[in-house]
């Protein structure tokens, strides 16, 4: 059973998470270019930040509250500070991921830069590598 259920996971795992267009060149008639390698980097990072973070922190909130809460009901305080641990830890990183995202945007929004090679800082998010 246990091994239907790693299967099952594998399965359907990289369709939630998106994983399958990670790199957008390749085929028959869309070469790789440099700017791709950009594009892969971007692509890889919105994975990271908007399908396999809130995953991991929605299963580990829910791991650290069950645990805060099996430890208040059996009387066990320090299995209930250990959930509140858990839970504090993983607000203050996303609160931090996050933050550092925007404020990286915020950065780039207010310099103004040129853009440059099919990147601007001002939509810093997207790239344009002119084959898509």
């Amino acid at each position: 059973m246990k091994a239907i259920k790693k299967i099952l996971f594998l399965i359907f795992l990289p369709g939630f998470l998106k994983a399958e267009s990670l790199v957008n060149c390749g085929g028959p008639n869309q070469p790789c270019q440099a700017c791709d390698l950009l594009q892969v980097f971007k692509n890889l990072i919105d994975l990271l930040l908007f399908s396999i973070i809130p995953l991991l922190a929605a299963i580990i909130i829910a791991w650290g509250a069950f645990r805060s809460l099996l430890g208040m009901a059996q009387g066990k305080v320090e299995e209930w500070k250990r959930g509140k641990e858990v839970l504090t830890a993983v607000i203050i990183g996303i609160f931090i991921i996050y933050s550092a995202y925007a404020l990286v945007s915020l950065f780039f929004n207010m310099i103004g830069v040129t853009s440059f090679g099919g990147w601007d800082p001002k939509n810093w998010m997207q790239i344009n590598c002119g084959n898509s």
